[in-house]
């Protein structure tokens, strides 16, 4: 079976593309960040999600991917493929969190495309355009030394998630704030974000689990990782306990949109404003590990694999 990793891999060598979260692009003295992110019914929708909050996700993705390299967004066009047995005023709701989110990260709807088929699964792809500020954050950019954090918790995804799929294995309540909040990730405050990027060495966002994303920094910096803690949601905790909190936190969450970073112990007073938790220190060498636990697997959400 084809699995995402490896046609990523062929797409980025067969075009010349560096692997990141969004794409560099200079036109004179402009320079743009571009990236587009899709909803697909089939591979995405849980059942406990409303159409708002899948309009409101579907915007976050693509501007968490420009934010985190230091963009700052100012528009974006959509790809709307619509069964045509959808129901309007669900697609109607669908849009309502598009634009609720659009206007919460400054960008303007410009236009894009829509079909309507006879059958297949509803798709929305949101491509989002933004202007750099300052200086395009990469992954490679670690240095052995700085201070490895993290913004907001990690976890809540994965109780989503457990309460959509299999809600009579799981020993908490979910709440509409949770889903609410599960909606709109752990993106810093624009502003703030921009404010004091400068000061961090790498970046990417947290789209495809904890691990994975720590893996990815650790290769693309050639650097080792040591964790000394992993900042859980306290409704991870509530429902599976702190060591199966941490598994699922680790393995089996994603789409949380925490922006992992690095940056010099003498900028550490900049966490706050960013709402980010020191998790550990970048070393030399290679991997990932985490204290009292060991050595992090590199595992998370890849397409073809689960």
């Amino acid at each position: 079976m084809l699995r995402e990793d490896a046609l990523l891999d062929g797409i980025t060598r067969l075009f010349g593309i560096e692997f990141n979260d969004a794409s560099l692009v200079q036109l004179g003295a402009l320079e743009l960040l571009l990236k587009v992110d899709s909803f697909d019914w089939d591979l995405h929708m849980l059942p406990l999600l409303t159409f708002r909050r899948v309009g409101i996700k579907s915007v976050v993705a693509p501007v968490s991917d420009v934010l985190v390299k230091g963009g700052a967004p100012v528009a974006a066009l959509l790809s709307l493929r619509v069964p045509g047995s959808f129901n309007e005023e669900q697609l109607l709701q669908l849009l309502a969190g598009v634009r609720e989110a659009g206007a919460k990260y400054g960008l303007r709807i410009v236009g894009g495309d829509t079909d309507v088929t006879e059958g297949g699964p509803l798709r929305l792809d949101v491509f989002v355009a933004a202007l750099l500020v300052g200086r395009y954050l990469r992954r490679k950019d670690a240095k052995p030394g700085e201070i490895l954090a993290v913004t907001g918790r990690v976890g809540l995804s994965a109780a989503v998630q457990a309460f959509s799929l299999n809600p009579g294995e799981v020993g908490c309540q979910l709440a509409d704030r949770d889903l609410e909040e599960y909606a709109w990730g752990n993106l810093p405050d624009p502003g703030a974000w921009l404010a004091v990027k400068e000061a961090v060495g790498a970046a990417l966002d947290n789209s495809d689990g904890l691990a994975l994303s720590l893996h990815y920094l650790s290769e693309s910096s050639g650097v080792r990782l040591e964790l000394e803690e992993v900042p859980l949601h306290p409704l991870a905790l509530e429902c599976f306990g702190e060591k199966e909190a941490l598994e699922r936190a680790l393995y089996h969450s994603g789409e949380e949109y925490n922006f992992v970073f690095t940056l010099p112990e003498e900028h550490e007073e900049l966490l706050k404003l960013v709402n980010a938790t020191p998790v550990g220190r970048v070393r030399q060498g290679k991997g990932v590990y985490l204290q009292g636990y060991g050595e992090v697997r590199k595992f998370g959400w890849v397409g073809g694999v689960g």
